[in-house]
């Protein structure tokens, strides 16, 4: 678990932002065994200092080249659709920037660009970076920590 900011090195907050419980540990890679799944409690928190919004607990190793199930088909970008429009009324988003850290091949954008919103990703992967310009995802930055 990490105690102080990744940027300043600042305490934060006590309450965390939003605590999310018995998440999986990893989702990505295909585990040997079925007791290798760990259930974790993550916490969204925010430094006292600089106010940088992050995660409490370390990355998985894979954590820069992170990938999506591909092939986003109507019923799952109703259900994003929806679910974006939720996001942006309750933490009252419209005429604001969102910010998409790793941002994969721009599905995410692509669907966020149609709500008043002005929204970018970060990635790291080049061949995403690519597959988002081609194809109206959003304005997305090369990754900038490599």
């Amino acid at each position: 678990m990490i105690t102080k900011c990744r940027i300043c090195g600042g305490e934060f907050f006590e309450k965390p932002i939003l605590s999310l419980k018995n998440m999986p540990e990893s989702a990505q890679g295909f585990l040997a065994y079925k007791s290798d799944n760990q259930a974790m409690d993550i916490n969204i928190v925010q430094c006292k200092f600089c106010g940088t919004i992050q995660l409490d607990c370390n990355t998985v190793s894979y954590y820069k080249d992170v990938i999506r199930v591909g092939g986003e088909t109507k019923t799952t970008s109703n259900i994003r659709r929806e679910q974006f429009k939720e996001f942006i009324k309750k933490y009252n988003l419209e005429n604001k920037k969102i910010v998409e850290i790793g941002s994969g091949n721009g599905d995410f954008l692509k669907i966020l660009n149609e709500f008043n919103v002005d929204c970018y990703g970060i990635e790291h992967s080049n061949e995403n970076i690519t597959i988002s310009s081609m194809g109206g995802g959003g304005e997305i930055r090369e990754y900038f920590f490599r």
